[in-house]
């Protein structure tokens, strides 16, 4: 078995996974630090995708702590959303991979960055809009009647929330790797005192940086107005929906203005009548012909429009959560009691121990 220091962050969606390996990580000192090494992290990320029996499991550590031998710096990072499965399923694979890296590997550290759970919850569902799913919250979160209700297959673009317990996966993780071992960040720090945040990556790395972290949002979610006008299009122009949050993909939405300016036949969400269509088509032909009187236009996708040009210029916002956030917040407080030693300040803390609107320091 390696001794060298593995540190690994399964990237929770929307906590700053993706500023971290762009701004961050790639730009440590490569002395000290192997960051995301590919044979590795491929390795990884097949085999969490597999049912292994014992002896696949021994084969396993004996491949991947001999690749690790290989490399010259002491600490090895990896860090790589989806990790622990698909966010839309509960990730689903929490306890097997951990099971894994147990079983595998030595000196295994886990830094898992988190989010308070309505703002998280909130954030999953903008990403979720972005991404050509046409749905309400109420939908999304299977909220019906004033209750949250049991997440069906008839709905399978959706998520059941009272399944992200935080407190409990941070439990979990030091009762099989110890609690030295386990180190929980929280993505308020990084919204509000992003250098503290980043210091605190750096302690547990052991490493200094000589350069200036860029802080801009890599990211950033839908304004409410933005999706509102969202789901109006989704009406109007029938796209293909994603249900995985880690894909880039964007409807070409100038290709669909052109489909309809050409009169071509086109599959609407529903059956339209005729005047349905003419004013659709007549739509299309006029923006059309406004677009591309533009060289820019041409390559403009709906995201891109919103996140560029639309929500720079506009960003109207509220909290479409509503009193769904106040029966979450009571719901995870329980069990947010847990991470009560990893809260930095009460500040932090404030985010996660909320009962009838009210935090509770």
């Amino acid at each position: 078995m390696t001794k060298k220091r593995l540190i690994i962050n399964p990237g929770l969606h929307k906590t700053g996974h993706t500023f971290l390996n762009i701004q961050l990580f790639p730009k440590l000192d490569k002395n000290k630090i192997c960051h995301n090494p590919k044979k590795i992290t491929d390795i990884l990320q097949v085999s969490s995708k597999k049912k292994l029996d014992e002896s696949d499991i021994k084969k396993l550590s004996l491949e991947l702590n001999s690749e690790l031998e290989k490399i010259e710096q002491e600490t090895i990072l990896f860090s790589f959303e989806e990790l622990y499965g698909n966010v839309l399923n509960s990730y689903e694979n929490f306890e097997k991979i951990n099971e894994l890296l147990f079983n595998i590997l030595q000196n295994v550290e886990i830094v898992l960055v988190i989010r308070n759970q309505p703002d998280w919850i909130l954030s999953l569902y903008k990403q979720y809009v972005a991404l050509n799913n046409y749905v309400t919250i109420n939908e999304f979160l299977n909220f019906k009647n004033g209750e949250f209700t049991v997440k069906s297959d008839k709905n399978p673009y959706s998520i059941h929330p009272f399944d992200y317990k935080f407190g409990s996966m941070y439990n979990t993780l030091i009762q099989m790797f110890g609690e030295k071992k386990i180190h929980i960040l929280f993505y308020e720090e990084l919204a509000n005192h992003p250098d503290d945040f980043i210091q605190r990556w750096l302690r547990i790395l052991n490493c200094q940086i000589d350069f200036t972290v860029n802080f801009q949002p890599v990211n950033r979610s839908y304004s409410a107005l933005a999706i509102y006008l969202t789901l109006i299009k989704g009406k109007l122009f029938r796209s293909v929906p994603m249900n995985n949050l880690s894909q880039n993909t964007d409807s070409a939405f100038i290709s669909k203005i052109k489909s309809l300016a050409k009169n071509e036949k086109y599959e609407f969400e529903s059956q339209s009548t005729n005047n349905e269509s003419k004013l659709k088509i007549y739509f299309g032909r006029t923006i059309y012909k406004i677009a591309f009187q533009f060289r820019f236009l041409r390559k403009l996708t709906w995201r891109r429009f919103i996140q560029r040009y639309f929500d720079r210029l506009i960003y109207v916002n509220w909290d479409l959560m509503g009193k769904k956030r106040k029966i979450l917040s009571e719901y995870f407080y329980h069990d947010n009691l847990a991470l009560k030693p990893m809260f930095p300040n009460n500040e932090i803390a404030s985010f996660y121990l909320m009962q009838n609107n009210q935090k509770i320091n």
